[in-house]
């Protein structure tokens, strides 16, 4: 009857064992085993008779959420043309925010700083709307005014 010997977790050779006293080690596949005549160490999953005992490998499993690092995503528009277009059309001291937030958005992309440039990217878009509101203001007062202005002077003349 042969006498199995294997090696343990901690690097000791363990035995002699008989073949039914090796299936309740609960040894994995990758445990090696030796008997007498065997040439070499060899792991257990490759011995048919142990097969149906050895423990499989299962792999640990991490379920921490993957941290992801310099992934690249899909670069923010700048809204730099829009900003520009609305200090144009009057409103400069709050286009000027915009344009500086607008023109932060590529070199923060390119330095892969994402979050930043997103950021920027919103901020951007926050000045550029707020100037173009207080614009479309301004033009609806300067119209209003004119037409006023108007209606006054068409009365005045009959």
């Amino acid at each position: 009857m042969r006498e199995y010997y294997y090696i343990d977790s901690n690097g000791a050779k363990q035995g002699p064992f008989d073949l039914e006293t090796m299936q309740t080690m609960g040894i994995e596949s990758n445990t090696k085993v030796w008997y007498t005549g065997l040439e070499n160490w060899t792991n257990a999953c490759e011995f048919e008779e142990l097969k149906g005992f050895v423990t499989p490998i299962v792999p640990k499993r991490s379920f921490e959420k993957p941290i992801q690092r310099d992934i690249p995503q899909i670069k923010p528009d700048s809204y730099l043309a829009w900003s520009i277009v609305s200090a144009i059309l009057c409103c400069l001291p709050f286009s000027i925010p915009a344009i500086v937030y607008a023109a932060k958005v590529d070199s923060l992309w390119i330095n892969k700083e994402y979050e930043a440039s997103i950021d920027a990217a919103k901020k951007a878009k926050k000045w550029t709307i707020v100037s173009a509101i207080v614009a479309g203001g301004f033009w609806l007062l300067y119209i209003l005014f004119f037409v006023v202005i108007g209606i006054a002077g068409y009365s005045d003349f009959f």
